[in-house]
């Protein structure tokens, strides 16, 4: 439930306030920064989503991978409408892989994705069919949210487009 909770309503308010009540509050409003920024930490929770063994780390990695794009959305494209609706779509995906690996996790006693052995087919296609709508997998709803985002980052800066890009390519 926790998990849920943080990534579904902590997480996105935490773009929204950096970039719309922070930034501005502190003369810091500048976007290259906000987006070197970000793009580092998009990197950085890559790398670690990598080296990470356990479905829910991986999952959360993802969800602040995620993050990072739509607040490039918000910074660069300043469109709160597309914004709000990259949100929405990756709070009900997170909140539905979170809750899968519940029932994994209770049914498994692990969530460690060197050791499982899923058994129960349902809980199998579950599992493929959150995993592929959290990574973008063409034809999703997530693969369109993420291509519109990164052609929305090569008009303002080249170099922060291709470290998401990368980035994304790599934790997919």
């Amino acid at each position: 439930v926790c998990s849920v909770l943080l990534s579904s309503i902590v997480l996105k308010f935490s773009s929204l306030i950096l970039v719309k009540i922070i930034s501005p509050l502190f003369k810091v409003y500048s976007y290259k920064y906000i987006g070197y920024l970000v793009s580092i930490g998009v990197l950085v929770s890559t790398i670690q989503s990598l080296c990470a063994k356990d479905l829910k780390t991986i999952v959360a990695y993802a969800s602040v991978i995620h993050m990072g794009i739509y607040t490039f959305i918000l910074t660069f494209c300043n469109n709160v409408k597309y914004f709000t609706y990259s949100v929405l779509y990756h709070t009900f995906s997170m909140a539905l892989s979170f809750l899968i690996l519940d029932i994994l996790k209770n049914n498994y006693k692990s969530l460690n994705f060197t050791t499982i052995k899923i058994k129960n087919k349902y809980e199998m296609m579950l599992l493929t069919i959150s995993t592929l709508v959290t990574i973008g997998f063409p034809f999703t709803w997530g693969f369109i949210v993420e291509t519109v985002s990164i052609l929305s980052l090569v008009q303002y800066d080249i170099i922060i487009a291709g470290i998401v890009g990368l980035s994304l390519l790599f934790y997919t």
